[in-house]
């Protein structure tokens, strides 16, 4: 969005913010309470013809977007590294999977809790290129709108990527996980959830989701200034 239209979409980062909250929150609540992630419940509670068209639209967003991420990292790592992206691609797809099939959650959990923090390289990137501070201020709280093909498909991709089918599945399998991991290894062990339990799960979400914003917030804000200001 950055690349295409500069600043003037500073202002979608605060405007999902309420929309991705109540979203992952709704995510999160379900697996705390019914002791299923979300597609579970689906499977135990609606019909079938329900069932398989929603998991077939997930299952192909979750791949296109894997895709695109994996793209992403193999470009960026072919700036430091002269090998084929391809490959690059292939390894990381062939590290990933092996983390996942032989490691524990507590591991997944531990090191994209650290690999976070990479994400501030967003924010050193859009304070060292130098925005216009007054066309920040602005492009921040006077959304500007065109109804122009280009620009409503700029917002489709700045909600559905902030949005994306993974969002849903992971926060309430990852309600699941970690009861699992405090020993509540049957359903019937994980339902039900105190006030102190939402209380927290709550909290995690609102913390997640600003944080979340806010690199959004910087990434259109680094695109904006550079890729859009060299034409």
């Amino acid at each position: 969005a950055g690349a295409k239209f500069g600043l003037a979409f500073l202002w979608i980062a605060p405007l999902v913010l309420p929309m991705m909250f109540v979203v992952v929150y709704l995510s999160a609540k379900i697996g705390r309470v019914y002791g299923k992630g979300l597609f579970a419940v689906i499977y135990d509670r609606y019909p079938k013809y329900l069932l398989y068209p929603v998991m077939l639209g997930a299952f192909c967003g979750n791949i296109i977007e894997a895709a695109a991420n994996l793209g992403g990292i193999g470009a960026a790592i072919n700036l430091f590294v002269p090998l084929p992206v391809s490959a690059i691609v292939a390894g990381t797809a062939l590290i990933i999977l092996l983390v996942q099939v032989y490691g524990s959650y507590a591991l997944l959990r531990n090191i994209f809790k650290w690999l976070a923090l990479a994400l501030f390289a967003y924010v050193a990137a859009a304070v060292a290129a130098r925005p216009d501070p007054l066309q920040v201020l602005h492009h921040t709280f006077v959304p500007k709108g065109h109804f122009t093909s280009d620009f409503l498909s700029m917002i489709v991709a700045c909600i559905g990527t902030s949005l994306s089918a993974y969002i849903y599945t992971w926060q309430s399998n990852q309600e699941v996980e970690e009861q699992i991991e405090k020993g509540r290894r049957t359903v019937d062990s994980r339902k039900g959830a105190s006030r102190e339990d939402l209380k927290r799960t709550r909290r995690d979400v609102v913390v997640g989701m600003l944080f979340s914003n806010i690199i959004l917030y910087f990434i259109i804000m680094a695109a904006g200034a550079t890729l859009h200001a060299a034409g």
